[in-house]
């Protein structure tokens, strides 16, 4: 099991990703562990952090409501058209 300080330094070392919402671009680098996760997202004039431990995520599953409307599309590689599930 990792404690946060090793969890952090994991996040330090993942490579930067480009990642698109909308029209808006940001970048992002995610680290996931045993014991929680860590998130850092950037438009490059601010930055933001999050990060969670197993206590916390399981909190939040509680209180969530997920909906799924439309189609589903089934995640495949960039270089393979994508399918509609169903």
């Amino acid at each position: 099991m990792e404690c946060s300080e090793e969890l952090e330094s994991r996040l330090l070392t993942q490579p930067w990703a480009s990642v698109c919402f909308d029209e808006s671009t940001f970048i992002a680098k995610a680290c996931f562990g045993d014991t929680g996760y860590m998130l850092l997202i950037s438009d490059l004039s601010g930055v933001w952090y999050e990060s969670a431990d197993t206590e916390a995520v399981g909190q939040r599953s509680k209180v969530s409501v997920w909906r799924v409307h439309g189609p589903l599309i089934l995640l495949v590689p960039a270089d393979v058209p994508a399918q509609t599930a169903g």
